[in-house]
């Protein structure tokens, strides 16, 4: 799987320790709710490009200080090292 396969409406959701990730729905209203409860806390975004187009990964903003395991799959994606579980989403559908 691609980031240029994510649909929209739609995010990649990748675990801590998973080789694939799924592909899940994003709600199009009260989403912030919705990331906090995938990344397990407050979340940041975290801009980045695949094959030059705009993508932002979900993350949670703390993950590094309260010792979260790192993403190996995420940071794959994203060429950054992340940690905790993560959403690869299109930025249209953070508004």
């Amino acid at each position: 799987m691609r980031c240029n396969d994510i649909q929209k409406g739609k995010a990649m959701f990748i675990k801590v320790g998973d080789s694939e990730p799924q592909i899940i729905d994003v709600p199009s209203e009260e989403c912030y709710p919705f990331f906090q409860q995938k990344v397990g806390g407050y979340f940041e975004v975290v801009p980045f490009t695949s094959q030059g187009n705009p993508f932002i990964a979900i993350v949670n903003e703390e993950g590094r200080i309260y010792g979260k395991e790192h993403n190996e799959l995420a940071s794959h994606y994203t060429n950054i090292a992340l940690v905790g579980d993560v959403l690869i989403m299109n930025p249209s559908d953070l508004s």
